[in-house]
């Protein structure tokens, strides 16, 4: 599978004490936690959830695209977790649309995908640096 060669979205650093329900616009770079209306679009979709417990507990991260993944065999979005209380430690993934779900590491690697027809992940690897939509 092809990679993307533009970034599109970067969390800020310093961002460790944000709420439990966060947002973030992949098309954008907009973060919030003060609700998605700050950071959504009217035709915004969700790309993914991810969250730092297993079993979609803990914090809970929403990844707003600008559209549905097309599927294309490209990363879309890519949404760099940087010094934030998500990065290397995502417990559990929920994809949604048509955009697959990857998870990559700081090593490398990736994991994946994880699409909305055949996996919810309850429990999942917490090294995760990047989280990408396809």
């Amino acid at each position: 599978m092809a990679v993307a060669g533009a970034l599109l979205a970067v969390l800020p650093a310093g961002v460790a004490n944000a709420a439990a329900n966060c947002d973030f616009n992949a098309g954008t770079g907009a973060y919030s936690c003060s609700g998605q209306q700050n950071v959504k679009l009217p035709s915004d979709v969700v790309g993914a959830r991810v969250y730092t417990g297993t079993y979609y507990e803990g914090d809970r991260l929403t990844i707003w695209a600008p559209k549905d993944c097309p599927k294309d065999g490209w990363v879309n979005h890519q949404v760099r977790l940087n010094n934030t209380q998500w990065a290397r430690n995502i417990g559990s993934v929920q994809p949604f649309g048509q955009c697959a779900v990857w998870l990559a590491f700081d090593n490398g690697g990736r994991e994946g995908p994880y699409e909305k027809d055949n996996s919810n992940v309850a429990d999942i690897g917490r090294y995760t640096v990047e989280v990408q939509l396809s």
